[in-house]
């Protein structure tokens, strides 16, 4: 039987915009939330001026969608700061530290590969670590506490609102039952059609283009009844289908 939490957050200036301080009580570990643009102010606080692992939360324009980055380091807020210029597409911080000074180099290191591992398998965000880290070796009953330590991290990260280690349940996706009528559809679009042009995007897409020069103001009316007419051969043919399709049980969904 699950027991319940109590969880502290402190909000440095009385905005949830702004820093966070989030712990569970009797649990060792305690995180800081911090938005960039807050990032000076960070430096004042003594919960990042000690070894710890951190999550850096974006958004990548080019995929769009949302991304993070885990590290490691002695001292946190040092490393950090070098991502300042380093990376430009994070806008939140999440670190976490232990309040008794009990971890030490090997554990961070064991949290930062697990995190990235877990990160990674859950598939809520693209994970912008250039390698997996490599997890490793500790005496049993240090890894056995790093790993009910995880478990607080993953509390934390989702109380916090980045359930990043949270996976997605499975679901049958939508877009290879629709592209096995490919044909039929297109026949009564009357277009051929672009089936998923981005697949490296998480969300899949199904799309009609056509060339426009959009300076000649003397073609909008041809555009504009374009569109209203693809729009309304769209919904003909993909509208039954799609209330015929069963997605009850989701691939990239939230339960």
């Amino acid at each position: 039987m699950s027991t319940g939490k109590t969880i502290r957050i402190y909000l440095a200036d009385a905005s949830v915009s702004g820093i966070r301080h989030a712990e569970i009580v009797n649990w060792t570990g305690q995180a800081i939330s911090c938005p960039r643009t807050r990032f000076a102010e960070l430096k004042e606080w003594p919960q990042v001026q000690r070894l710890g692992v951190y999550f850096l939360f974006g958004v990548d324009e080019d995929l769009g969608r949302d991304v993070l980055y885990i590290g490691e380091a002695e001292i946190v807020i040092d490393r950090v700061s070098s991502h300042i210029s380093g990376k430009d597409f994070w806008s939140e911080l999440v670190t976490f530290t232990s309040k008794d000074d009990n971890l030490t180099k090997g554990h961070v290191r064991y949290l930062e590969a697990r995190l990235v591992q877990l990160a990674s398998d859950a598939g809520r965000y693209v994970v912008k670590n250039a390698t997996s880290p490599q997890l490793p070796s500790l005496p049993r009953a240090d890894r056995d506490a790093m790993e009910e330590f995880i478990e607080g991290i993953r509390t934390l990260l989702g109380v916090l609102g980045h359930r990043a280690l949270e996976p997605l349940t499975s679901r049958p996706a939508a877009q290879p039952t629709l592209q096995a009528e490919r044909d039929a559809i297109e026949a009564e679009i009357g277009e051929t059609l672009q089936w998923n042009p981005n697949p490296e995007k998480r969300d899949k897409t199904i799309a009609l283009s056509r060339k426009a020069d959009l300076n000649d103001r003397s073609k909008w009316p041809e555009y504009c009844d374009w569109l209203v007419d693809r729009v309304d051969r769209f919904r003909r043919a993909f509208g039954p289908r799609i209330k015929k399709l069963d997605l009850s049980e989701g691939v990239g969904v939230d339960e």
